[in-house]
């Protein structure tokens, strides 16, 4: 349930909060559906995965996404290997600028 209520927060955020009528058109279902779903109901599989699209569509997983499935089917499994390997040097990197400035931020607050 807990992933339901941070899929819809998520999708509220990126649609500015629309209404449930708006809401509604985007997910395909009724706004009545909306609403029940908006406070605590259950999701239905694919109202769920309707939403998921829609917010992989707004923030440009989508695409991404394509592309790694793309690999995943035609790319050998070296070169799969390969993307692996520099994703996992790019989060490192990240994580570790992340850090500094984490540091830095509460070093400058300390004095």
């Amino acid at each position: 349930m807990k992933e339901q209520i941070d899929l819809i927060k998520m999708f509220r955020e990126l649609y500015k909060n629309p209404s449930y009528s708006r809401m509604g058109s985007l997910l395909q279902i009724q706004k009545t559906r909306a609403f029940r779903i908006c406070n605590g109901h259950e999701m239905k599989l694919s109202e769920y995965l309707m939403m998921q699209d829609l917010i992989n569509e707004k923030t440009g997983k989508s695409k991404l996404q394509a592309l790694i499935d793309e690999c995943l089917l035609k790319l050998p499994a070296n070169k799969i290997d390969d993307i692996s390997t520099r994703c996992q040097k790019y989060l490192t990197i990240n994580s570790m600028l992340t850090q500094t400035a984490d540091i830095s931020i509460t070093a400058s607050f300390a004095s």
